[in-house]
């Protein structure tokens, strides 16, 4: 055990991967055994009226906000260098690349994730997608659709630099709203989401009576933090 730990100290590569490796195999097991779909809670609820799933998805949203925002608060992380809160808002990529990804979930029968846990159970046909999947996501970052996407996003893009808006966080747009500072705007924002959300789900008996969905939300959301 103590040349384990002295490895991983000297080794923080080793022990990135091996951390993303054990909590990739609790989101896998939390997932499938939970049954958690984000395309199988909209037709739940669209379907059925059964909105257990959407709150549980809803659920993990809070709890990763939550977690996250703890990590920042005791110095573990700083949420101002992640690749989501840069200052170029790009609403058209957003807004297409959601519609891509909806019309490819509903067509292949799930997210990827669901298309993973498929696949790692053996479907076939789930392997194929997440093989095409990561192609076309390649070819769209840095391959043949890569000059495209880049010429759109630069055309459509908003700088909200120009705004003297720090970042796209609800934060930072309610500091530069309010003139409050950047960490007391974050506080407020995230305790007004995080409020919100779990009103909402804990508000209906059917998905407060339900354990697995009050489990999956939870232990997914803390994977994601």
């Amino acid at each position: 055990m103590d040349s384990l730990r002295a490895a991983l100290s000297e080794s923080p590569q080793v022990a990135l991967a091996i951390g993303g490796l054990v909590i990739g195999i609790a989101f896998g097991m939390i997932f499938g055994r939970t049954n958690y779909c984000t395309m199988g809670s909209l037709s739940d609820m669209l379907t059925f009226g059964d909105k257990r799933r959407w709150r549980a998805w809803l659920l993990t949203t809070a709890t990763a906000t939550i977690g996250a925002q703890l990590l920042q608060a005791f110095g573990v992380v700083d949420l101002s260098k992640s690749m989501y809160l840069g200052t170029s808002l790009d609403i058209v990529g957003s807004a297409v690349g959601g519609a891509l990804f909806g019309f490819g979930m509903a067509f292949t029968g799930g997210c990827a994730s669901r298309n993973l846990i498929r696949a790692g159970a053996g479907d076939l046909r789930s392997i194929i997608v997440l093989i095409v999947m990561g192609i076309a996501a390649y070819a769209t970052i840095g391959g043949i659709f890569g000059p495209i996407r880049a010429a759109v996003s630069g055309a459509t893009s908003i700088s909200l630099g120009n705004f003297k808006i720090a970042n796209q966080g609800l934060g930072a747009i309610l500091a530069s709203a309010t003139g409050l500072s950047a960490p007391r705007a974050t506080m407020i924002a995230a305790i007004v989401v995080v409020g919100a959300i779990l009103f909402y789900c804990f508000k209906d008996r059917s998905f407060r009576t339900s354990p697995i969905h009050i489990f999956a939300g939870l232990g997914l959301g803390s994977c994601v933090a």
